[in-house]
């Protein structure tokens, strides 16, 4: 259950960081028009950790450590990573 806590360790040290503007904002960290007009490439690999607000957040982690737990057992951490990755493409 290693990759699901990381990943919703991850998710949640992203929201805050940009919450308290620490690092981007939706605008520059999400995926929107800038991917195509700005040429901001990391969009599509940091739009997956993006979340409208902390109610938004808190869900979509309890959704992750419902399913991402099961998923994790059967697949292995390492697969799952990938998984989780992937999907958000």
């Amino acid at each position: 259950m290693k990759a699901t806590i990381s990943l919703i360790a991850l998710n949640c040290l992203i929201f805050f960081a940009v919450y308290c503007g620490i690092c981007g904002t939706n605008a520059t960290l999400g995926l929107n028009m800038f991917f195509i007009d700005g040429l901001f490439v990391w969009q599509p690999a940091t739009s997956m950790f993006m979340h409208a607000n902390l109610a938004h957040l808190l869900m979509n982690m309890a959704v992750l450590y419902q399913f991402g737990s099961l998923l994790e057992r059967y697949y292995g951490s390492e697969k799952f990573a990938v998984i989780y990755c992937v999907g958000a493409f």
